[in-house]
């Protein structure tokens, strides 16, 4: 008796104390969603904020049954339609953890018929499989809800049918193949259906129904007692009524939510639209995402997986992820907002920079819902603004290429980050690159101070033609010149031409059709393009077929363009990690790698011949055309070169110390699908590189001490010396070429050709960073 004495006066004094003093922001706030309900867009609302953990509102305004006047309740069971998509996005994730299913499988490795899958106007098939980051991103070239409508596609349309009342996953995926594909996978975002992939998916691979699956690996461990995907007919009795408005103050009845319970029960649940929960369930799901994945203490999903799904996806113009929203905020200070709207009313979002989970629940489907959305947010963000401290921001990225082992050996402090998801980042007042002179080089295209010693730079002009962000991500091309300009004879390097070894037509290419590409070297980057051809073994600039670049601005003359680096050196104690995919790299020996060159007075261009070094974190190119047939060895094209090479070493290169023949030239299958981390780690000790996780390249007796400048480059070359010499890499990958180059003598055919200059040869990039290490 004394304790409930007790508790009741503390209780008393705590809610004196509140009403005294109420937060004049809270009332504004409350104010402005009973505005909007007094205005008649919606009966009743319902609003939870957590900040910093602690529940500062949450309260119902309103009426939830126009009928009878029952009021809106904080505890109202609601139909979340396509908010409920957040949850399916946590499962996934949690599947990607338990090592089920990774967001960058093809659908077709899953369900192979899914390769028959072709476009619905002349039955072509797509140039690239459809992954489970495009079903969850609403990408995968499927028709969606508004496709179809604009297209006159209805329910009466057979194949309409089997692809969206499907009652299996075999039957969905059928569906699918005979609705076909509107646009090509990750080029566009269709909203609507085929996120119910990821559902067919993780069924097939698990042996679980979805429903089950949600239950056990996010509804139990949240402990959501009052969220679910089947409701059972004591849910149904208690389920807000839906209302359907056009007109302000004019609700009629919505039976969607009741029709979709209804279909669900008798078929494939739907992971795009199928929960029913409360406002208390749906911000424990919020305050998990701002946690970074952890509950009430517990580690139930890895901060970096989740921060997979908030990453602006191709196709997306920068706005969606993997089932996530993305949405910016300037009141108070810019933030973004990770959170996903409903067809019923509801939006639930959380905010790093707020540290802040928010959920409002309505139940009418109102025509122009997101303003009044907004108008409610902004006196939310009027009352909290943006944190200043770290604290606030999203998990710091933790490498995600490295072995489990040296995780555990090494603690990692980010010094450089570069995900590519604003197009500022490559332009020429980006804080991250800075600016480089060119005076200083001693060769036009090459680099090459010490022996073997090449540098292809990062340009400050024309980015937009060889290299550009699209939706988040870096996608690098580039351009073929075919018309000379005679006259321009440029430096060279060292004593020897460069190219003494080739003549055109080369006799041993002519048999196969091909050119040979020692008289067109290309070298393309970020900013820029340039080209030369070899002409009676010196080189001349050849013009561009778009004529990009005037004369006086060739590489190797006066006016050169300056180049663009990151602007930061790095040293022993690093660790680097580039996110990239070749998936549209298409023409034979066109070269993409990421390396490190000796920086010297505030230059990658260090006139030091003792440092004669580079480290190249990757090198890649095709050594063969695109879907040609292997034979009985080894696909070359899935090759990758990691490797440190020094001008005057012996041996001139890396030496794997984790193969028992000492090849650096890893295969690495399915390298041209998908997104892939590569990683190096860099001591005083040792050079290690990572492929997805596995160490599979490792020196200690060639390992750089210098500081070093970080290169990205795009280029087709022919590589520096005679193809038959004994340290060119043959085909078969036996040797390390000493000019670094993959297949030393590059060859293409004109298709290839072509296919550069069209720009239809690309690279893409999602990011770039660099942690300093600790034991």
């Amino acid at each position: 008796m004394i304790r409930f004495t007790q508790t009741v006066t503390l209780f008393l004094l705590a809610f004196i104390a509140t009403g005294r003093a109420e937060d004049n922001g809270k009332r504004a706030v409350r104010d402005e969603i009973k505005a909007v309900i007094r205005e008649g867009h919606y009966p009743g609302i319902s609003i939870l904020l957590i900040h910093k953990g602690e529940v500062i509102m949450r309260e119902a305004h309103g009426v939830v049954n126009i009928d009878t006047e029952e009021p809106f309740a904080v505890d109202q069971l609601c139909w979340l339609a396509s908010t409920g998509k957040m949850f399916t996005a946590t499962l996934m994730a949690k599947l990607v953890d338990e090592g089920v299913l990774s967001f960058d499988d093809p659908i077709a490795d899953t369900f192979p018929e899914f390769s028959k899958i072709k476009f619905r106007d002349g039955g072509a098939s797509p140039k690239r499989p459809i992954l489970l980051r495009h079903a969850l991103s609403h990408t995968s070239g499927l028709p969606g809800n508004q496709w179809m409508k604009q297209n006159g596609i209805t329910e009466e349309d057979p194949k309409y049918r089997s692809y969206f009342f499907a009652k299996t996953p075999v039957e969905f995926i059928d569906g699918c193949i005979r609705m076909g594909l509107a646009v090509e996978p990750g080029s566009r975002m269709l909203y609507g259906r085929p996120i119910d992939l990821s559902a067919c998916v993780a069924e097939k691979l698990t042996g679980k129904p979805f429903t089950r699956l949600m239950e056990e690996k996010v509804f139990a461990p949240l402990g959501l007692e009052n969220t679910t995907i089947q409701p059972t007919k004591a849910d149904l009795d208690k389920l807000a009524p839906l209302y359907q408005s056009d007109t302000s103050g004019v609700f009629e009845p919505d039976n969607f939510g009741l029709e979709v319970a209804e279909r669900q029960a008798n078929r494939l649940s739907t992971a795009g639209g199928g929960v029913y929960s409360t406002l208390d369930d749906l911000g424990v799901l919020m305050q998990l995402h701002l946690n970074h994945g952890k509950h009430n203490g517990v580690q139930l999903i890895e901060a970096e997986t989740l921060r997979k799904l908030y990453q602006p996806q191709p196709g997306t113009n920068g706005r969606y992820g993997l089932a996530f929203q993305i949405m910016k905020n300037t009141i108070n200070g810019e933030s973004t907002l990770y959170n996903h709207p409903g067809y019923s009313g509801p939006v639930a979002w959380f905010d790093f920079e707020r540290q802040l989970a928010g959920v409002l629940l309505m139940q009418s489907n109102t025509v122009g819902r997101g303003k009044h959305h907004q108008r409610i947010l902004d006196r939310i963000h009027e009352m909290i603004p943006t944190a200043s401290n770290s604290a606030a921001a999203p998990p710091t990225p933790q490498p995600v290429s490295p072995d489990k082992e040296t995780l555990a050996t090494h603690q990692f402090k980010l010094i450089f980050d570069s995900p590519f998801n604003d197009p500022k980042l490559i332009g020429p007042q980006s804080p991250l690159w800075r600016r480089e002179s060119m005076i200083g080089s001693n060769n036009s295209g090459q680099h090459r101070q010490a022996p073997a010693r090449r540098h292809a730079a990062w340009y400050d002009k024309y980015f937009e033609k060889t290299a550009f962000i699209r939706d988040g991500v870096l996608v690098q091309r580039g351009f073929v010149a075919d018309s000379d300009m005679p006259g321009f004879v440029s430096r060279d390097a060292g004593d020897a031409p460069r190219n003494y070894a080739y003549t055109d037509p080369d006799p041993r290419d002519k048999s196969k059709g091909e050119v040979n590409f020692a008289d067109f070297e290309i070298h393309t980057s970020w900013f820029d393009t340039f080209a030369l051809k070899s002409v009676d073994g010196k080189q001349v600039p050849v013009l561009p077929t778009d004529t990009l670049v005037e004369s006086k601005d060739y590489w190797g003359q006066p006016g050169k363009t300056d180049t663009r680096s990151p602007d930061i050196t790095f040293s022993p104690g690093t660790y680097f990690e580039i996110e990239v995919n070749f998936e549209d790299m298409k023409a034979l020996s066109h070269r993409h790698s990421f390396w490190l060159m000796p920086a010297s007075a505030n230059s990658a261009y260090d006139s030091d011949p003792a440092n004669g070094v580079e480290i190249d974190i990757y090198e890649h190119e095709l050594a063969r055309e695109p879907g040609t047939p292997v034979g009985d060895g080894p696909n070359l094209n899935e090759g990758l070169l990691m490797k440190c090479i020094g001008g005057s070493t012996n041996p001139p290169s890396t030496v794997n110390e984790l193969r028992k023949d000492g090849k650096t030239l890893i295969l690495v299958p399915g390298i041209n699908r998908g997104w892939h981390q590569i990683g190096l780690l860099w001591t005083e000790e040792k050079l290690v590189w990572f492929v997805d996780g596995k160490a599979c390249v490792k020196d200690t007796g060639l390992v750089p001490q210098v500081d070093m400048f970080m290169i990205l480059s795009r280029e087709a070359n022919t590589g520096a010396t005679k193809s038959d010499e004994p340290h060119s890499l043959k085909m078969d990958g036996e040797r390390i070429p000493h000019d670094a180059g993959l297949f030393g003598r590059n060859v293409a055919t004109p298709e290839n050709r072509n296919l550069i200059k069209a720009g239809e040869d690309e690279v893409k990039v999602r990011y770039v960073r660099a942690w300093k290490i600790a034991e």
